[in-house]
């Protein structure tokens, strides 16, 4: 829930800052560091996010390895 607040937050200045219409359309916020989510928002509004069910789950970070595919067990 926390990566979709941020990508909201951030669509929200997005729309001051820059052209309202941008805001009203299709984005992707990536927050990229140690610690990595994307959100695809849809006029504002979160639609998919990389966040998982789990701590560990989603994109890779700093201390998390991110979804695996459970094939590489069998590598």
């Amino acid at each position: 829930m926390g990566s979709t607040v941020s990508a909201t937050s951030t669509s929200l200045r997005c729309c001051r800052v820059f052209d309202p219409k941008a805001a009203a359309g299709r984005t992707v916020v990536l927050h990229l560091g140690n610690g990595a989510s994307m959100c695809a928002l849809a006029a504002g509004r979160s639609v998919a996010s990389t966040m998982g069910f789990t701590a560990v789950d989603g994109l890779p970070m700093g201390t998390r390895t991110g979804s695996l595919d459970p094939g590489v067990v069998l590598y």
